[in-house]
């Protein structure tokens, strides 16, 4: 069904997300993939699908257009709820995507 006032958008859902234990280390990390010539990264450093209860179309609306991404280019993100990333993995179908879950010894 056709509906003149929907908006569709080609985004780029991020290649490798850092996630993780809070004081983990999830923010040096973050800041060394970015190093990379090539990455592309959120505005907001914590981009997570349902930080501030927005709704999808926000999260979605966050995220790197398709033709911002060329050959070579990577997008970055960083998100320590790691409940809020596997339900966006679910809703999107297993994209390929890298997470890079970092854990803590509290004991430390």
């Amino acid at each position: 069904l056709y509906n003149k006032h929907s908006i569709s958008i080609s985004v780029c859902y991020p290649a490798i997300i850092i996630t993780g234990l809070p004081k983990c280390g999830t923010t040096a990390m973050y800041n060394l993939l970015t190093k990379y010539k090539h990455s592309i990264i959120m505005h907001d450093k914590e981009n997570c699908p349902y930080a501030r209860r927005r709704p999808h179309w926000q999260y979605f609306n966050s995220l790197p257009r398709m033709n911002e991404v060329v050959e070579n280019k990577l997008v970055i993100d960083g998100c320590i709820d790691i409940n809020a990333n596997m339900i966006m993995r679910g809703l999107l179908r297993n994209p390929k995507t890298l997470y890079v879950v970092m854990t803590r010894n509290y004991a430390d």
